[in-house]
């Protein structure tokens, strides 16, 4: 998958509208912006051409074997991650985030779990991220999946529709973060 990302706060009561605090388009390394890599080896992310806006995106690849990396398991991972200060997505906030993503000819959809193309976890140490993008080894199907209150429970999806190949995915939400079951 092809990705780039940005977010803003959102505006409060008393403002028109919210600043922008994160934008990364990959000019020069997967790793800019604060971007930690969790992949295998390192060319299984890299920058290429043709970004979103004719930029350079970061295409992360996973391969057979990729397996056991960054608390994954058996399931295979190729990703980056920003650290929950890089983003300030902690209890009370609020913001939007926006995120293009691209599956490119060669893509491969999984053919075990999920493929997941985008996500925001948890801090904890084991189960399902709050909120993801992913592709689902069963119907082919890209959809939006999360889980809220305790760990791994109150489960909800909703289906986008089929991923379809060289077509950039535009994304965006307002997240509001609680540690209640809301």
């Amino acid at each position: 998958r092809i990705v780039e990302s940005e977010s803003s706060s959102s505006p409060s009561p008393n403002t028109a509208s919210g600043a922008r605090q994160f934008f990364c388009t990959f000019q020069n390394s997967p790793g800019e912006c604060g971007f930690g890599i969790q992949a295998r080896s390192a060319d299984r992310v890299t920058i290429v051409s043709g970004g979103r806006d004719g930029g350079t995106p970061v295409r992360l690849r996973t391969e057979s074997g990729d397996t056991n990396l960054f608390g994954s398991g058996s399931s295979e991972r190729a990703d980056l991650s920003l650290s929950q200060s890089n983003t300030d997505c902690s209890q009370g906030k609020e913001a939007w985030w926006a995120h293009s993503v691209m599956f490119p000819n060669d893509y491969v959809p999984a053919t075990s779990g999920f493929g997941v193309a985008m996500d925001f976890h948890h801090t904890g140490s084991s189960g399902q991220a709050n909120f993801h993008l992913d592709t689902s080894r069963w119907d082919g199907l890209m959809r939006f999946r999360g889980y809220g209150g305790s760990q791994d429970q109150n489960h909800y999806e909703a289906v986008i529709g089929p991923a379809v190949k060289n077509q950039w995915y535009d994304f965006v939400y307002h997240v509001r973060w609680s540690s209640g079951s809301d």
